[in-house]
Parts: C-alpha cells; structure tokens; sequence
C-alpha cells in the first residue's frame, strides 16, 4: 500500500489529471516498486495500437543522467519518460511531459498505420532529382610512391607495379563526389589488395587513392579491414588499370547477358516502383523498409530524424542495381550494411542491411553494431 504522505503522490496526480485529458490515451495501472527511502511510483499508459506501454515516474536528476532515486534534493521532481520500444529517457518538466505523451500518441497512431501492408513505392515526382552539376576536376599532385617501408618484399614489388599502372584519369571519373560535383571529403578508394590480413584486427595491406585537399587525390599505402570499406575496386581492375581494357556498359553495370530484366527494372525504380524492381530478382524487404519510405516512425526517440532517413532511403532504392545483390553476398558473411541512417550517436545504429535467409535475400532495417558493409559499386548502378 502506498501511503498519503507520499511526496510523490500529489504529482503523480498531476499527470493523470493532465494525461487523461488527451485523446485515445488509456491509462493502464500504476506501477509499485519499493526503493529506499521511498517508493518508486510510475503511471503506466497503454494505446490499442502500440504493443508497449509509456511508462511516466517521478526521478531525481544527478550530473545529467537519469538516476533512480525516488526524490531530488530541491524537493522538486523531475520526469521520466520511457518508450519500451526504443529505451529512450527523458527528464522535463510536467508541460514537456505531457507533450511527450502526445508524441508518443500520434507514433500509436502511426504503428496502426504499420500493421498495414505497406507499398514498396513512392510517387515518382518524390525521387531525387538527376543531379545537373557538373564534376570538378580534380588534380594530382606530384609526390614520390606510397610508403611501404615495413612491407614485405614481394609486396611491395605488386604495388609497385600496380601504381606505375594507375591510371589517374579513370580513377577520377569515377572517384565519389559529393552533391557539388568535388571529390568527397575524406573518401577513400582501394585499389588492390596485397597479402593475407595480419593482427588482431585482421588488417590487409592496399593501394588506395583518398582525397586529401579539397578535390585533390593521393595516392597510399594503407593497411585496412576488408569488410570495413564503403569504395572497393581491388575486383573492377578496368576502373583504375591502364593494362585493363575499358569494360562495356552492360559489364561496367552488372547486367551483361540480363540487359532486358534489368531494363524492366530500372524502368521500375525511374517510377518509383522499388518493389515491382525488387520482385523481379526475387528480393524480399521487411516492413520497416516500407514504414520508413513512407515516413513513419521506427520508435519514438527516433521521431526528429523521420524526414532524413526517409529521403536517404528513397536516394538509395532509386540508385539500386537489384541484380547485383545476389553476387555481393557471400553465404557466412554477417548481414552486410548498405545504409547507415544520419544523426545517431548510440553504439548500435538504425541502417538498411542485405540479409540471406531461407527464402533468400531480402532488404531490412534493423539495428546493427556492425562495421561491415558493403562497397557501393557491388549494389548501386551506374548512372
């Protein structure tokens, strides 16, 4: 039994007074646990759409982070607010509070949207415009061959050779730029690899070209995780090698011998009809695909990037090259990352994985603390 005196009662009471004047909001029970000095109160909010409950308590705030004591030393107390579904908390006063609670409302209302089935598609005046900014050119500076001091010999003669043969002006054009036409800040692209991965990190020694100063390349001898790579050339020699003959445009976009499949399906993506592209290679997506193509929430404490990732998901499925994606999975292999989502901090991260499973591949959004991706060039087509 809670007693009267309580101090925590008189503002508990506050919230339910204020929570149950919002709209659809139900309140299930309180919530009763018994910590030293006194007890831990909580009203816990339950929507017919959201499969978890809001939970609201009164806490005491310490050097900024949430701590679980049933009062603060000013006798005021503060909120906590906690979303099961994203283990998000927050400290605020009782108008922040019960707007929080009206967020988390209309996530409720989104979530029924959820459980539709959802279309794999956007309107095709919603995808990004073909960009009309011309590449920059971009320069080399004259400098001596990368450093492979501490190489082994007969890796350092491949590289050698491989750096006399680079050819800069392929490299150039089709070095990653940025939406202003240079060469993107802090790129880097491997060209080949040389020797087994060495160390606990397992990294392997490479030529790479990375932008240095602003649209200026460079050449170097790095040691790199393999799997860790967004630009990998090292299996395209034709991108980089003079003594490679340039590949023809069915080979450089991965459709030599499916020109007509692949067309059906870049005809699909120019329409906005990501899964009409998808179902043509036999490529499943989960329903968190679609809920953020649509703009809908994944969880409440993700509500501030909604617009973001929905524009970052429709870049990506617009510039999809569906027929590469069963060559750029190996069976083993975690699932690798084709997106990363912008604006997180926590260690696990919001991305877009390609995974294998008994009924094939298929496109998720799920969270990952992994590092391994994909390069672009095995998922991504030529434009």
């Amino acid at each position: 039994m809670i007693a009267d005196d309580n101090p925590r009662l008189p503002f508990l009471n506050q919230v339910l007074f204020a929570v149950q004047k919002l709209p659809d909001a139900a309140v299930l029970s309180h919530h009763f646990a018994e910590y030293a000095p006194l007890p831990d109160i909580s009203l816990l909010l339950t929507h017919p759409d959201c499969d978890g409950p809001l939970v609201i308590s009164a806490v005491s705030v310490q050097g900024g982070d949430v701590v679980f004591q049933p009062f603060p030393a000013d006798g005021k107390p503060h909120w906590r607010l906690d979303c099961e579904s994203g283990k998000i908390f927050y400290t605020c006063d009782l108008d922040e509070a019960v707007g929080f609670v009206e967020d988390w409302l209309d996530f409720c209302q989104s979530t029924r949207l959820i459980r539709q089935d959802l279309p794999l598609r956007v309107a095709a005046e919603d995808l990004p415009p073909l960009s009309a900014v011309l590449p920059q050119q971009l320069v080399w500076p004259e400098g001596t061959p990368p450093d492979t001091a501490d190489w082994p010999a007969g890796d350092k003669a491949a590289l050698a050779a491989d750096y006399a043969a680079a050819d800069r002006e392929r490299i150039a054009e089709g070095f990653p730029r940025d939406k202003r036409g240079n060469a993107a800040k802090g790129s880097t692209v491997v060209l080949a690899w040389y020797g087994p991965p060495v160390g606990h990190m397992r990294r392997r020694p490479a030529l790479v070209v990375r932008a240095a100063a602003k649209n200026t390349l460079v050449f170097a001898a790095e040691k790199l995780i393999v799997e860790n790579q967004t630009h990998c050339w090292a299996d395209e020699r034709w991108r980089w090698h003079s003594g490679e003959e340039w590949s023809s445009e069915s080979v450089r976009n991965g459709t030599a011998g499916d020109e007509e499949r692949a067309a059906q399906a870049s005809d699909a993506l120019a329409e906005g009809r990501f899964d009409d592209a998808l179902a043509l290679y036999g490529i499943g997506w989960d329903k968190y695909l679609a809920q953020v193509l649509h703009g809908l929430l994944l969880n409440i404490g993700d509500a501030v990037h909604c617009d973001d990732w929905q524009e970052e998901l429709v870049r990506l499925m617009a510039n999809l090259a569906p027929w590469r994606l069963a060559k750029a999975v190996l069976q083993g292999k975690r699932r690798p990352r084709l997106l990363l989502f912008s604006g997180q901090q926590r260690q696990s991260k919001v991305c877009v994985l390609l995974e294998r499973g008994g009924e094939g591949l298929r496109l998720v959004v799920d969270y990952s603390g992994s590092n391994e991706r994909l390069p672009q060039s095995r998922f991504l087509r030529e434009i």
